[in-house]
């Protein structure tokens, strides 16, 4: 399916490749939370009710966000112009593609009208399936492009008509003109210059004038640019050629073209093209707009002119766009402006670390004197300082522009600048940037959030500022002021049903719990969307269960409400032993959550060795559990954790790995890895706030940390549960449990998690595991050669 192209769009595809990824297994990701790449409900959304604007959100959004900022409003054409982004699940999406089959029906219209014509004429020949818009050039044909368009076949069949009115459906001159007409539409697939015959000598004025149209027409098509323009400037100076006026526009057109096509596009370089040839272009289309031209519509032209300036004079016009986008006047030109500036602004910032997500772990390419060139990527922070700086030129070509960057930046002369501006200006857009980038130390934070009480829960800022107004008052130490203004906003937020919002300020809630029956209250938190392999886990065990021959233990149904990446993070790296079975044992968690972090609780104590906490963890369990694992820390113990494969002593953001304990699941996402303390990502929501909670002691403190860093010594789950299960068979051959334990050890080796692209401390490991395997399969093959779990382990290693 072909989408609806505007002119922008059109020449994009002439220039870039399409290119094709195949994934080789599926892409897992955090379950959100909270969206940080699109609003909660984009139709709210576009009526102005903004709820917490992330500055991960794309571009088109908080664009709108600005207009709404402002005191402006989208109209009814403007919201349907903006198309916000909606998931498969949710309705709009069907709409969304009703209407976009509705433009690319009728943007087939023309084409399939001219096909019908063309089949009942001797014609030129057209392989069967080709596609008569479409173009290929390049090394082994990788750019395509749109070089007929439905115009094109529009312009040709009112041709059509009105000659057949002049000369007759059956006349010899509109057959020599429809022959000619298609050899025309033979160029546009390529493969070399087809010219239409001459008209005859004795043919009317009409056919000739024709003629001369479509010739130029044909080297255009043909890619043959300059002959091309020599032919339309011929017919634009012929003030008895009924083509003058088009002929002058597709001369523009064969500039803008050429401009694209005669300049390496390399790796997709959207911004490449010949600087003098479009600067001709934009000469020649602004010469056209002071002539009254038939078939030249002056909208038509102005469109390509604006195409043309974004490029020629890419300040000025990125100033007027932005001016439009900004309201408070309805923009009837709304959906080409904003993919206009967006374009614009892409491209100048695609390769800079401008939001806090950016990726810069490669080459960073500095614009110098209108030259490239290139250094190795700096550390983080460095990269964010430098490309705000880098952006300087460009914020300053607009307002809107200049707010926009600057709230996606994380840098701190980005901090800086915003505040600057809202003490300058006092608006409301600068506002928000400012609060939402401020530190509890600055200067200026007193002010900034006297301003943010002050606006009104009907405004569209009032999330985000309150939001942000909140946060200050959690990082400046004032807990009481802080749980007081999250509760009233929370409640006003319950009746909104916009889910990340609500996460987000119930999160910010829960860190300044008052105790920890109120953290836990607070704790269970609704998951957003499903993406997690741990969640895959859960779903292939339940969906293996359907076999009557398989029983695992797998949660039937996973609740709406998990541990959040905040909760999971407390529960991980801060709290100590005490802290995770008092909450385990609390009837604060919900059933399911209890369960699971008593599992991993369990998990802990069994490998920090404390009997006490074991003792009272034993009886939150699942019965399986309990009777595999027995009392204590001792063997039994090591053999359970070796023997489910979601045991872990950590959870997940999400859906826990624990609710498929005993099932090994399809991608190696069993037992556990080094570095399982660091976070899925860096930053799981920019913008949001990261810290500690408030009730804990110094002292719960400092033992929750020492304990997390024992754990980490621990090291890989096969590494540390095998030695100790071989050890433990050399002393005890006659343990009935070791012939199991030693076939588990080498079920971890294979199945456990592994990088593909290993570092050598990884290579090492994995070697320490084959040597692991092998001694585990000479135990086992040695000592209990007709011991069932020797038949089951023969896969797994050498006999």
């Amino acid at each position: 399916m072909k989408w609806k192209r505007t002119l922008i769009f059109a020449i994009l595809l002439s220039i870039v490749p399409f290119v094709t990824v195949t994934a080789c297994g599926p892409d897992f990701s955090p379950d959100v939370f909270v969206r940080r790449l699109r609003p909660d409900r984009p139709a709210e959304f576009a009526a102005g009710q903004l709820g917490l604007l992330l500055p991960t959100f794309p571009r088109a959004d908080l664009i709108v966000a600005y207009r709404y900022l402002k005191g402006g409003t989208l109209d009814a054409t403007e919201r349907k112009a903006y198309q916000p982004t909606y998931t498969d699940s949710e309705t709009e999406t069907d709409q969304q593609w009703k209407e976009r089959e509705k433009e690319d029906h009728e943007a087939e219209a023309p084409l399939k009208k001219w096909k019908e014509l063309r089949a009942h004429s001797k014609v030129v020949p057209i392989e069967a399936g080709t596609d008569m818009r479409l173009r290929s050039i390049g090394p082994e044909f990788s750019y395509e492009y749109e070089n007929c368009n439905r115009d094109a076949f529009r312009v040709a069949l009112g041709t059509y008509e009105k000659r057949s009115a002049v000369w007759g459906e059956k006349s010899a001159e509109l057959r020599d003109w429809l022959k000619g007409q298609d050899t025309v539409f033979a160029n546009c697939p390529g493969g070399g210059l087809s010219l239409p015959d001459p008209a005859p000598a004795s043919g009317p004025t009409l056919l000739k004038a024709d003629r001369a149209y479509q010739i130029a027409a044909a080297h255009f098509y043909a890619g043959d640019f300059d002959e091309a323009r020599k032919e339309f400037e011929t017919i634009h100076r012929d003030p008895a050629s009924p083509w003058r006026g088009l002929a002058g526009y597709v001369d523009a057109r064969c500039l803008v073209r050429q401009a694209f096509l005669s300049v390496s596009n390399a790796d997709g370089e959207a911004a490449s093209f010949d600087h003098k040839l479009m600067v001709q272009a934009a000469e020649t289309l602004k010469a056209l707009q002071k002539e009254d031209l038939a078939y030249a519509p002056k909208t038509a032209i102005q469109n390509w002119l604006n195409l043309v300036r974004i490029r020629t004079e890419p300040g000025a016009r990125a100033n007027e766009l932005s001016v439009a986008l900004s309201g408070p006047k309805p923009d009837p030109d709304f959906a080409q402006h904003l993919q206009d500036l967006i374009w614009y602004l892409n491209t100048h910032t695609d390769d800079l670390a401008i939001r806090e997500d950016a990726s810069i772990d490669r080459t960073v390419t500095l614009a110098t004197e209108g030259k490239n060139s290139s250094r190795e990527a700096t550390p983080k922070v460095d990269a964010f300082h430098e490309a705000f700086r880098m952006v300087e030129g460009i914020r300053a070509s607009a307002l809107l522009v200049d707010w926009l960057l600057t709230f996606q930046s994380p840098a701190d002369v980005a901090r800086v600048h915003a505040i600057r501006e809202w003490e300058r200006s006092k608006t409301v857009p600068w506002l928000l940037a400012a609060i939402s980038k401020a530190h509890a130390s600055d200067v200026s934070t007193t002010a900034l959030m006297t301003a943010a009480s002050k606006v009104s829960d009907q405004s569209p800022a009032w999330e985000s500022v309150t939001y942000h107004r909140a946060r200050l008052l959690v990082e400046s130490g004032k807990s009481k002021e802080a749980r007081a203004l999250l509760d009233s906003a929370l409640s006003i937020l319950e009746k909104s049903g916009r889910n990340s919002s609500i996460n987000a300020f119930a999160t910010l809630r829960m860190h300044v719990a008052a105790d920890l029956n109120e953290f836990l209250s607070l704790v269970p938190r609704r998951v957003l969307t499903r993406t997690s392999e741990a969640n895959f886990a859960a779903s292939e065990c339940q969906e293996v269960m359907g076999n009557p021959k398989r029983k695992y233990d797998c949660e039937k149904e996973i609740a709406l409400n998990q541990f959040n990446p905040d909760a999971a993070e407390f529960f991980n790296r801060q709290a100590p032993l005490s802290v995770l079975v008092s909450a385990a044992e609390s009837d604060k968690l919900p059933p399911q959550l209890r369960r699971s972090l008593a599992m991993m609780a369990w998990s802990r104590s069994v490998l920090l060795k404390d009997e006490a906490a074991v003792t009272r963890l034993f009886p939150l369990l699942p019965a399986k559990l309990q009777q595999q694992a027995g009392q204590g820390v001792a063997f039994r113990a090591i053999v359970t954790l070796a023997r489910n494969p979601g045991l872990r002593p950590y959870l997940e953001d999400g859906v826990q790995r624990n609710y498929a304990y005993d099932f090994v699941e399809s991608f190696r996402d069993n037992w556990w890895s080094d570095g399982w303390d660091k976070p899925s990502e860096p930053d799981p929501v920019a913008g949001l706030y990261r810290g500690p909670v408030t009730f804990f002691s110094p002292q719960e403190q400092k033992e929750g940390s020492q304990q997390f860093h024992r754990l980490l010594g621990i090291g890989k789950a096969t590494l540390y549960l095998g030695p100790i299960i071989i050890e433990h068979a050399k002393s005890n051959l006659q343990d009935p449990d070791v012939p199991e334990a030693l076939y588990l050890v080498m079920r971890m080796v294979r199945y456990s998690g592994r990088s593909w692209d290993e570092t050598e401390a990884e290579k090492a490991a994995r070697a320490k595991e084959q040597a692991m395997l092998r001694e585990a399969a000479s135990l086992l093959w040695h000592h209990y050669p007709k011991s069932v779990w020797t038949a089951k382990a023969r896969p797994f290693g050498p006999g």
